[in-house]
């Protein structure tokens, strides 16, 4: 069952304690079994087809993984791309996620392209923020479009390619 508070929403188990003795907050994501109405949430792991990657590539494990995995390169010329197609239109929270390693590249390029249009660019720090879903930009997307998400790297270090998560709005 869930209990609106003074500052968010509790998830608690069938016997009224905390979830897993943890208070879980609601994420804007997931509000859709609470609310009863479809919010369509795309995530696209590394292990997807979705998933098309350049240069040399390991698949390994790490703390944070999205799904046990995550995928490494220290290739100079390594991109991960994921795309997204037939989406419903409308507007769309999009993250990007990555393990936590103390050799990631410090610096990367996503780019986020919609109908083959470059919509967003900006240079990230893989060296922080790690097991977690960041937040990029939010986006329209037209009827049947297709979001393609880029990432490449811009310096020494590893690359990490994860997950992707698309939220319509």
């Amino acid at each position: 069952s869930s209990v609106p508070t003074g500052d968010g929403w509790y998830v608690y188990g069938g016997d009224g304690t905390n979830f897993m003795g943890y208070r879980v907050y609601l994420a804007k994501f997931n509000l859709e079994w609470l609310t009863n109405v479809p919010t369509p949430t795309i995530i696209i792991d590394d292990t997807d087809e979705r998933l098309a990657a350049t240069g040399n590539w390991v698949q390994r494990t790490g703390p944070g993984d999205y799904g046990g995995t995550h995928r490494e390169s220290t290739n100079t010329t390594a991109s991960a791309s994921w795309t997204a197609t037939g989406l419903i239109a409308g507007n769309y929270e999009i993250f990007l996620r990555w393990p936590v390693d103390s050799t990631n590249a410090v610096h990367a390029r996503v780019a986020v392209l919609i109908d083959g249009k470059n919509a967003f660019s900006e240079v990230i720090d893989q060296g922080s923020d790690g097991a977690t879903w960041r937040y990029l930009v939010t986006l329209p997307v037209a009827v049947s479009g297709r979001c393609e998400i880029k990432l490449q790297r811009t310096e020494a270090g590893t690359l990490l390619a994860d997950a992707v998560m698309l939220q319509k709005q």
